[in-house]
């Protein structure tokens, strides 16, 4: 006599699932950890009037300036960047507007790229043209970038 034995479809999935969840458990518990680590580029610099770094420079006053003649200011700058950079001078916000076209600002640094905590003097150079006789005073933002 031959015995007949009859599964419920149903039944056949429980040991599929057994089966599964324990090669599922065993890919999900082998993992591969690493570390990483690095540091944020920072660009930055910082002017000093001496070369003891001792004294920050927030204000040049300029004195009084004759038409057709110049100023010299000679102060330190100290990279602050974690890598080589290059800095560029330019000017902005005159009062009056009109100074804009009777002032000329230029510097002597030579383009040299800075290294991380490097100091250099520079001397800025501020010149009166011939149309300056109008003005009396005046003010206006120095902007050094540092790009690297």
């Amino acid at each position: 006599m031959r015995l007949k034995i009859r599964i419920k479809p149903f039944l056949l999935i429980i040991p599929f699932l057994l089966i599964m969840s324990t090669v599922g458990s065993v890919i999900t518990a082998s993992q591969l950890v690493i570390r990483g680590r690095g540091s944020f580029k920072t660009i930055g610099i910082r002017a000093y009037w001496y070369p003891a770094l001792t004294e920050n420079v927030t204000e040049i006053d300029w004195g009084v300036v004759e038409n057709g003649s110049s100023v010299d200011v000679t102060f330190y700058l100290k990279s602050s960047s974690n890598v080589p950079s290059t800095l560029n001078l330019t000017t902005d916000n005159y009062v009056p507007q009109e100074a804009n076209e009777s002032l000329t600002l230029t510097w002597d640094y030579d383009g040299s790229p800075l290294n991380p905590m490097d100091v250099i003097q520079v001397t800025l150079t501020l010149a009166a043209h011939a149309r300056s006789e109008e003005l009396m005073d005046f003010a206006f933002d120095i902007i050094i970038y540092v790009s690297g």
